[in-house]
C-alpha cells in the first residue's frame, strides 16, 4: 500500500496520483468554507465525480475499478488550512 500527502493554503487542485484500485482519501484541518471535489482525468480534460463533496473532516474509500488518474480540488474557500492523504494501491 503506498500513501500520498498533499496540502492546500488556497483554492486550487493537488498533484494528480493514479489509483489501481479501490484507495482511501482522508481530509482534516481548516476547509475555510471551502468544498473539496475529487476529479478523474478523461481524454486529456479533468471531470468531477458526481458523489463526492466534502465540507468537513472526512475518511473516504473511493471505488476504483480500473486504473485512472485523479486529483482533489478545493474551491470556495478563505484561508484553508488542509492536508488530504490518498493510501492504497498507487502508482
Amino acid at each position: 500500500m503506498s500513501k500520498e500527502s498533499f496540502t492546500l493554503a488556497a483554492n486550487g487542485n493537488t498533484e494528480t496520483f493514479q489509483a489501481q484500485g479501490d484507495v482511501t482519501l482522508h481530509g482534516s484541518g481548516t476547509f475555510g468554507s471551502g468544498t473539496v471535489t475529487i476529479e478523474q482525468e478523461l481524454d486529456g480534460a479533468f471531470i468531477s465525480l458526481a458523489g463526492f463533496s466534502k465540507t468537513a473532516v472526512f475518511d473516504e474509500v473511493l471505488r476504483v475499478t480500473d486504473s485512472g488518474v485523479y486529483r482533489l480540488k478545493l474551491a470556495g474557500s478563505t484561508n484553508p488550512a488542509l492536508k488530504l492523504i490518498v493510501s492504497g494501491p498507487l502508482a
